[in-house]
């Protein structure tokens, strides 16, 4: 069974991750409750909609919070589930840094 589906008469994906074998698998394996590693999917799915609700789509931009998403997700989880922009809470300049001292990478400009 496939996990996700193109209708090509929506132009939409179907889902249906709950019967992934992969995700059964990992959670098996590395000894993670099921119910968590879908709460960890959907955290991640969440995320992913905000950030395109909000236009972060540069590839610069994108990479940074994925990276302060897996260095601080308590912040990226309350901006998410309270729906505020990311740069009205805080700068992209502190965005940045934010994310240079979760990696030891400078960006380049």
């Amino acid at each position: 069974m496939k996990t996700f589906t193109w209708m090509p008469s929506t132009d939409d994906f179907k889902k249906n991750i709950e019967q992934s074998q992969i995700l059964h698998k990992l959670s098996f394996e590395r000894g993670i409750p099921y119910q968590n590693i879908m709460k960890e999917v959907e955290n991640r799915e969440r995320v992913l909609k905000w950030m395109q609700k909000h236009s972060i789509v540069h590839f610069v931009d994108v990479c940074e919070f994925i990276n302060l998403y897996y260095k601080d997700r308590s912040t990226i989880m309350k901006w998410v589930e309270n729906d505020l922009p990311p740069y009205r809470t805080k700068s992209k300049k502190n965005m940045r840094e934010m994310w240079q001292s979760a990696t030891g990478l400078r960006m380049m400009e």
